[in-house]
């Protein structure tokens, strides 16, 4: 999850904010953003979802192309 607080951070979403539109407490966002757990499989297509982004992208360690 390489890019969840940047993405988060890009919509103006605080790790409260986030959590509330996922179904998760703030501490379980912290986690995920520190790498120390991971979301369960069935809560990433709405992760990305409220993201806007791919689940790909949630996990991409590549710079996105601009363009």
């Amino acid at each position: 999850m390489e890019n969840l607080k940047p993405l988060r951070v890009s919509k103006g979403y605080s790790q409260t904010e986030f959590g509330l539109m996922v179904g998760v407490n703030q501490s379980c966002v912290a986690s995920w953003e520190r790498g120390a757990t991971y979301p369960s499989a069935d809560r990433l297509p709405k992760i990305a979802k409220t993201l806007g982004c791919s689940i790909d992208e949630l996990f991409s360690t590549e710079e996105k192309e601009a363009g």
